[in-house]
This record gives structure tokens, C-alpha cells and sequence, in this order.
């Protein structure tokens, strides 16, 4: 069974650099895959990759008690507060926790997770080809989506450069980039993009998915992570869930 899974199944692949990004960037689509009548068959599976724990955010520091927290208006103390003891693995942690809880609400099968361990901000796209290329020997014929080359983040951006060399020599027959929804708004990236499908149905479940990254219960590993990290992208997220997608080499 397990070869025929391989030898029939269209798999379609959205590595992302860190805990949030899946949301931020492609959770729309990652519901649309998974939830719209129209893509539900047995040849089409949506995995989750991810690249990195994100342990180098600042919200450590403010869950660590080192930086005044700007949500609760104080310093955080582990030993008072009973999450001790706390460091950046336990930080990291949870994090990964919170985006295998994010994937699940997402639709996707924790056989259909991928964590790797790339190190937050030192991501390569020499690394992430190499994965990339796994995957695709593990799951022939997929269709690839990462965060675009053009972001102004380094690990988004490599894992995008990579993807694009992959697709370029012929290794990836089909690839799409997404453009932050803050990059978006903004105008930041200059690419003519189109809008994913997306259908306000599915925001119970995309807002579900979010709360995983504005939580604060550091007991049970929520960091408001992301919240604390990237707000104005969270508000955005709820103002306008599309994503916006650009194909190779634009």
C-alpha cells in the first residue's frame, strides 16, 4: 500500500520557515486544499514542512523575564509565574507544539508534518534543496509552495531561492511563492501576484489556527509567540485572509 500511496498520490508540499508562517502566509489556501469539495479526491494531500523552531524571536526575551512584556505591561517571571524551568529549547518547544496544533486545525494529518531543525535565522537554500529534494523522492510529481524569494527575511527568502532553483533545473515541475500578508498591504514586494481561492467559511478554522500563536499560557507552552512577535500581521490576517500567490521567476 505504501508504494501505490507513492505512486499515485499528488502531493502538495508548503515548506515554511517558522512556527506562524503557515497562517501568516498560506493557510487560506492550506483550507482550501483541504476543505474546498472541489480538490478533495484521493490523489491530493497537503503536507506541512517545517523549517525552523523559530527560537531566536524576541518573545523569548519577554517570556524569559529579560524584556518588559508590551501585552501584559510587566516582566515576566518563570519562577513566579510556575513555567520554570525556561530556556530557549523548552521556548522552542513549544513553539513546534504550537505549529503541529496549528497544522491539525489546518486539516493536515500529523503523518503529513515534516519538522526539521535548520537553526532560526541561519537557513540556507542550499539546506532547504536538500529537503526539498527528499520530499520530492519521498512523494514524486508534488506541487511545491514556499514563501517568496523576494521577502526581505532571510530564511523566507532562501527557502524561496531554493525552490526556484529546484524548479529552474527540473527537478520541481510545479512551484508557487506567497507573499506575506503584511508585505502585501504594504506594497512591499513588486511581482504581479493573484489571489488563492478562499472562502470566509473556512475562518473558523483559520482564526482557530491563529489563537495557537496569541495564546499566554507558558505552563502549557504558549508564548503568545506570534501575537507578541508580529501583531500588526495577525490583525491583518483577521482584516483580509486571502493569500496572494506569483509564479516562478517573477
Amino acid at each position: 500500500m505504501r508504494e501505490l500511496i507513492k505512486k499515485y498520490t499528488l502531493s502538495l508540499l508548503f515548506p515554511t520557515s517558522h512556527p506562524d508562517d503557515e497562517i501568516l502566509s498560506m493557510g487560506s489556501s492550506i483550507l482550501s486544499h483541504n476543505f474546498n469539495p472541489d480538490n478533495q479526491d484521493n490523489n491530493n494531500l497537503t503536507h506541512l514542512v517545517l523549517l525552523t523552531g523559530g527560537e531566536h524571536s524576541f518573545v523569548y526575551d519577554i517570556a524569559a523575564g529579560e524584556r518588559k512584556c508590551y501585552i501584559h505591561n510587566k516582566y515576566h517571571n518563570p519562577h513566579k509565574e510556575g513555567y520554570a524551568p525556561f530556556n530557549r529549547e523548552v521556548f522552542k518547544e513549544g513553539k513546534v507544539e504550537n505549529f503541529k496544533l496549528s497544522a491539525a486545525m489546518l486539516g493536515v494529518t500529523p503523518d503529513r508534518t515534516h519538522i526539521y531543525d535548520l537553526g532560526n535565522g541561519d537557513v540556507s537554500a542550499k539546506e532547504v534543496k536538500k529537503i526539498i529534494k527528499e520530499l520530492q523522492a519521498e512523494y514524486p510529481n508534488s506541487k511545491f509552495k514556499s514563501m517568496t524569494y523576494h521577502d526581505d527575511h532571510h530564511d523566507h527568502a532562501n527557502s524561496g531561492k531554493a525552490l526556484l532553483e529546484l524548479f529552474n533545473n527540473g527537478t520541481v515541475d510545479d512551484a508557487r511563492f506567497y507573499v506575506t500578508a503584511s508585505d502585501y498591504a504594504k506594497g512591499k514586494v513588486k511581482v504581479d501576484t493573484f489571489p488563492a481561492p478562499y472562502d470566509e467559511k473556512w475562518n473558523s478554522y483559520l482564526f482557530a489556527a491563529a489563537q495557537t500563536y496569541e495564546d499566554w499560557n507558558p505552563r502549557k507552552g504558549f508564548y503568545h509567540s506570534g501575537g507578541a512577535s508580529v501583531p500588526d500581521s495577525f490583525r491583518l490576517l483577521k482584516k483580509n485572509p486571502r493569500n496572494y500567490i506569483h509564479t516562478p521567476n517573477d
